[in-house]
């Protein structure tokens, strides 16, 4: 029986020692589901000696080991092991399931932000058009309050209560502007444009609630669902879209890393 029982502790030792070298969680050796990692691994290595001392004192004696001559006491250790191994493994899944939940979340989010219907106001100084983000013709800039200067002004072309014009083919929605210059996601990363939308002082000060408010209702916002003839709108639904925003602040506004 202790030969069986010997063998088992090995195998699992081996098999731990395995999963360990798997890539690590994101953040490096200071982020939280590593250091529980490591403190999971070195009680389990811990245990592994503890069990396996009884048998090293029979087949060594001269080693230094803790004298367990008792089968119940090596199989409480061997019991004990098992458990420290099946909470790490669970914890490492749970990790990796909150990671890729967590990413594909914000992916959806990032898929309507970065599609040019969003994008293509919500640069530095020039708004840009169409789906190959080229200079806006006629050329028009932002001016003091964001709806261009002196006769180049926005609504002078875009007709902020009709909305699109089908005829002209000009796009229009209401308060049809460039969106503030806290707000320039113009070449920020996905990971970058995640940080930039919850900090309050780039988005508006708006928090969690504010954001999907603006997102669900603002007019502006909604016409990127709806841009008229000839135009792309944003590829997820926007009844999808606010599903997974709700959820995305719901679980405090995760970014990936």
């Amino acid at each position: 029986m202790k030969v069986a029982l010997k063998s088992v502790l090995l195998q699992l030792d081996n098999g731990f020692a395995l999963s360990s070298r798997m890539a690590p969680a994101p953040g490096g050796v200071s982020h939280p589901e590593n250091l529980k990692a490591a403190s999971l691994c070195w009680a389990y290595h811990s245990l592994i000696t503890f069990a396996l001392g009884g048998f090293g004192a029979e087949t060594d004696p001269g080693a230094r080991t803790m004298p367990l001559h008792r089968p119940f006491t090596i199989m409480i250790a061997g019991i004990g092991a098992v458990a420290v191994v099946a909470a790490a493994l669970a914890g490492a899944n749970q990790s990796r399931a909150q990671t890729t939940a967590t990413g594909s979340a914000w992916e959806s989010i990032a898929q309507v932000l970065q599609h040019p219907r969003c994008l293509n106001c919500h640069q530095e100084n020039v708004p840009l058009q169409g789906n190959q983000a080229r200079l806006h013709i006629p050329l028009v800039v932002r001016g003091a309050d964001n709806h261009g200067v002196t006769a180049m002004r926005c609504e002078n072309c875009h007709n902020v209560a009709a909305g699109n014009n089908p005829t002209s083919r000009t796009p229009g929605a209401p308060h049809w502007q460039l969106a503030p210059r806290s707000m320039n996601w113009a070449g920020l990363s996905s990971s970058e444009l995640c940080e930039a939308l919850k900090d309050t002082s780039r988005n508006g000060n708006r928090g969690g609630e504010l954001l999907i408010e603006h997102m669900g209702n603002d007019a502006l916002v909604l016409w990127g669902w709806d841009p008229g003839e000839g135009r792309e709108p944003v590829p997820v639904a926007h009844e999808d879209f606010m599903t997974v925003l709700e959820g995305w602040v719901e679980s405090g506004m995760p970014c990936p890393q």
